[in-house]
């Protein structure tokens, strides 16, 4: 359905990869039309119909047999061995449908624009798609109809929404919005038991790309499976092939498994969706002892989802963020753990100007006085230029502390005047010849050396990923010598 609750969609829900080519206004993201969604092959179709014909025997009180006698969301689904009667192929696809009419089982469920009560209307002409561990379901949904709300295009009292849509389930009781089985996306989804263990895979190491490859294979297997079962106890007679599993025909299994970037944006979306959830409970934190540092290179902070905690992943995150004329707009990213190495803070910023995560340190102490914590008593960091910085944000970090002067019986070393008078530039080969002979000369006989001081800079040119690109010539050499 459409983002602003207009049921206007026509065809199958398509498959994952396709749904996101569709934004909301009807457009692609390059501007083009969107892509026609497939239609659904014969096998699903039929027993589509089945399902609608299966919801539609309700008791006296309009709640569907299924969820009264049965006591169930899930329609009955055949094993396979019972279907191998026959030796069609198409048989053995045999999908699952899920049967989410929220509207049979809570009474008054509010118009998410206008909460005036929405009324039943009829059942959503195409199923919902939803990838599972090693298949497939459908989720067979309906229509309700907000007799208030007007359209805004054709003026009419046409408003509709899907039984599934986000902001209906938002208003369901939580034991009912726990019995939805998947996660959506603008055309389909994934189931939930999937994505956790998707969830468990990135947090302990596994990329996007290799688990779609392994969710590919479990699909495959799955699939090979089937057909070992149907050939088996039917050798010597004729039966139709096995199509393709990405074959789209009619009679095709319509096969398919979801790419790295889908699975990638569907979990960046639960991430944003419980992106309040981490503030908090970053805010309520402890932070006694502390250690902040500016990362400019691998390290990358990633909120980890299910335990509500933090890891560490190795990623230049500065070379993915946006740029200007081809520039890098951020440098570094500051972090400030506590003790137990809970992120306090994690701030992406251009340099390491204090005023740059001046705000952050000030948010933390307040968070920590709003939550009954103490202040930070020490603060690990590998610059001392940030000890006044956090003392001004902390002030608990001055408390009590009595500065030690480790060499204080030693007399404060001073340079002379003739130091600073004393510096001669040479710029030519002969001068700096002259300046170089007249050391030499100073080299005694029995120990033919001297102590000098000695320095040389040059210039470097950076990629935009602030790799070194080319190394320049050597420009200054400074030597110093005696006073």
């Amino acid at each position: 359905m459409a983002g602003n609750g207009i049921e206007d969609d026509e065809g199958y829900c398509g498959l994952p990869g396709e749904e996101d080519d569709e934004p909301e206004g009807g457009e692609d993201h390059d501007g083009s039309a969107p892509r026609p969604r497939r239609l659904m092959p014969i096998w699903l179709h039929k027993a589509f119909d089945t399902c609608v014909a299966e919801a539609g025997r309700q008791n006296q009180e309009s709640v569907p047999l299924l969820y009264a006698d049965h006591q169930t969301f899930w329609f009955h689904k055949k094993s396979n061995y019972f279907l191998l009667s026959k030796t069609s192929p198409e048989l053995l696809n045999n999908p699952r449908f899920f049967l989410w009419d929220p509207k049979a089982l809570c009474n008054d469920i509010p118009c998410p624009n206008c909460h005036h009560p929405l009324q039943w209307h009829g059942h959503i002409s195409t199923p919902c798609h939803i990838v599972d561990m090693n298949s497939r379901f459908w989720i067979l949904g309906y229509c309700m109809l907000c007799l208030n709300c007007i359209h805004p295009k054709s003026g009419k009292r046409t408003v509709t929404f899907r039984s599934w849509d986000p902001r209906i389930l938002a208003v369901l009781t939580p034991d009912l919005t726990a019995e939805f089985p998947a996660l959506l996306s603008h055309r389909s989804g994934i189931s939930k038991p999937l994505f956790s263990f998707l969830r468990s895979c990135f947090q302990n190491g596994m990329g996007f790309k290799q688990f779609s490859d392994a969710l590919q294979v479990q699909h495959l297997q799955y699939l090979q499976h089937l057909a070992a079962q149907a050939l088996d106890g039917y050798v010597g007679k004729k039966y139709d092939d096995f199509l393709p599993f990405d074959d789209t025909s009619n009679h095709g299994p319509h096969g398919y498994v979801p790419s790295s970037q889908w699975l990638r944006d569907m979990y960046d979306d639960h991430i944003k969706g419980h992106s309040f959830n981490f503030r908090q409970h970053m805010a309520m934190l402890s932070a006694d002892i502390c250690a902040l540092n500016h990362s400019h290179k691998v390290m990358l902070m990633l909120l980890c989802d299910s335990c509500i905690a933090f890891s560490l992943l190795s990623c230049q995150i500065t070379k993915h963020l946006a740029r200007i004329d081809g520039e890098q707009i951020f440098t570094g990213l500051l972090s400030l753990t506590n003790e137990l190495g809970q992120i306090q803070a994690c701030n992406v910023v251009a340099t390491k100007s204090h005023s740059q995560f001046e705000l952050s340190m000030n948010g933390i102490q307040k968070s920590l006085d709003l939550y009954g914590h103490s202040q930070p008593q020490l603060i690990y960091t590998d610059t001392m230029a940030n000890k006044q910085f956090l003392e001004r944000c902390f002030p608990s970090l001055r408390k009590n502390v009595i500065p030690v002067e480790k060499h204080d019986h030693l007399e404060p070393f001073e340079l002379s005047d003739a130091f600073w008078t004393n510096i001669f530039v040479k710029n030519t080969a002969s001068s700096i010849n002259d300046a170089i002979r007249t050391i030499l000369e100073d080299v005694p006989e029995d120990k033919e050396c001297v102590v000098v001081g000695f320095d040389s800079e040059w210039n470097v040119e950076l990629a935009p990923n602030r790799r070194v690109q080319q190394w320049g010539k050597t420009a200054i050499i400074q030597i110093a010598y005696q006073s």
